[in-house]
């Protein structure tokens, strides 16, 4: 998809040195990779943390104590 934004100039050069990601684009697409990746996992911490399939871990404790 090719669109026209309007970037801060600063924060596209810190961005840059960051990730060490020279083309714009590139840039772009990880940046939007990273905030799905942090919005899934906040989405997930407030599910409680699990998964479709996945167990609770062993306790160290019984349960009844």
């Amino acid at each position: 998809m090719r669109t026209t934004l309007v970037l801060d100039d600063d924060l596209v050069a810190k961005a840059r040195a960051l990730a060490r990601l020279r083309e714009t684009s590139a840039l772009l697409r990880a940046a939007l990779e990273a905030l799905i990746e942090r919005e899934r996992a906040a989405s997930r911490a407030r599910r409680g943390g699990g998964g479709p399939g996945l167990e609770a871990p062993p306790r160290r404790r019984p349960a009844s104590a």
